[in-house]
């Protein structure tokens, strides 16, 4: 069933996290970071940060909706998912994927091609310009969680862990950078996406799930200096999958 508002998101991502947890998958390290930015986003929408709440309320849901179904797909035997989210989902089979690329290939998939697709089913084009200033707002939100996430992907690997008494704020930044320009770009894409008619969204759509695609397999199979960088991080992790998730998880509010 789709979600009709946030709680109704929160309890959904909930299950996703329980199931994964229960099969020790590792599908649960992303459901776990978007659990914890939802319940952010809650918070924030109904604190009044946002000009305005029930937009992103909305916006929210409608993104939170296009993951849900991905996943539900995935385990109904992987009818009609895309090849952003299906490279995701099969990388919870490969043994020596890091935590890193689980959380990179989750976020790549929504951030490049669900959020684009949210924006244009929730806003019109006549509104896309208003929704713009809180859209961006989400950086601040968004670049909150992810402070105390990356203290606890240290908790799973002692390399991450290393790294952040170093270089934490390197960390941080290229993180925040990212997560900004993956934004801009997706708000470009939704802009594009708003401006056609029936059939060319479709087109455009297949177009950014190619790209996602793309990206996605990059990051599973990365070229030399990163891999590098992930099998280090990988030989440093916690092998008990259940226990990652469960340090992953939002602690309670």
């Amino acid at each position: 069933m789709l979600a009709t508002n946030l709680d109704q998101v929160i309890t959904q991502l909930q299950n996703v996290t329980d199931l994964a947890e229960r099969e020790a998958s590792k599908l649960g390290y992303f459901a776990a970071l978007y659990t914890r930015v939802t319940l952010a986003v809650t918070e924030r929408i109904r604190a009044g940060f946002f000009e305005d709440g029930p937009q992103m309320e909305r916006l929210d849901v409608a993104f939170a909706n296009l993951y849900l179904d991905a996943v539900d797909r995935r385990l109904r035997g992987n009818e009609g998912v895309r090849t952003a989210w299906r490279l995701a989902f099969d990388a919870a089979e490969e043994p020596d994927a890091s935590v890193l690329q689980h959380i990179y290939l989750g976020m790549n998939a929504h951030l490049l091609f669900d959020l684009p697709i949210a924006v244009a089913m929730t806003c019109p084009p006549q509104r896309l310009s208003s929704l713009r200033i809180d859209f961006l707002r989400m950086n601040e939100v968004v670049d909150a969680e992810m402070g105390a996430f990356h203290d606890d992907l240290c908790k799973i690997s002692s390399s991450l862990a290393r790294f952040q008494r170093s270089m934490g704020w390197l960390w941080v930044a290229s993180s925040s950078a990212t997560m900004r320009v993956s934004r801009r770009f997706a708000w470009s894409r939704a802009a594009r996406l708003t401006a056609r008619g029936e059939r060319e969204q479709a087109l455009l759509i297949d177009s950014f799930d190619q790209v996602a695609g793309r990206i996605g397999a990059e990051i599973i199979r990365p070229r030399a200096g990163v891999r590098s960088l992930f099998r280090a991080v990988r030989a440093g992790e916690n092998e008990d999958v259940r226990e990652v998730i469960r340090i992953l998880r939002p602690k309670q509010r």
